[in-house]
């Protein structure tokens, strides 16, 4: 699997965790636990797993080659961006070793 991963500092990561995750259960399958402060989306081509804390939320993208990961990390970050429009949170993508395990 491929992984990215982004960083974004923000006070609002718990709400836009729950807005994320809301927004993308109506049209693929997607779960939020409260009492974890995480969330993952399933597409087609990959999975986008939240997590957040008062200060921060975690993007990790997992998909099975590169160009479909860049697809996913694409739709991920249009999301952030529409979600934090009024505040933009900047997005910057670090790169996960492959992991290769199946």
């Amino acid at each position: 699997m491929f992984q990215t991963r982004a960083q974004i500092a923000t006070d609002a990561a718990p709400s836009h965790l729950y807005k994320l995750c809301k927004h993308f259960a109506k049209k693929i399958p997607a779960t939020y636990a409260e009492d974890h402060l995480s969330g993952t989306a399933s597409f087609e081509w990959g999975t986008a797993v939240f997590r957040a804390d008062e200060n921060m939320l975690d993007i990790v993208c997992l998909s099975p080659d590169q160009a479909l990961l860049e697809r996913l990390s694409n739709v991920v970050a249009q999301h952030v961006e529409l979600l934090t429009r009024k505040n933009p949170a900047p997005i910057r993508w670090s790169s996960v070793e492959p992991n290769h395990v199946k």
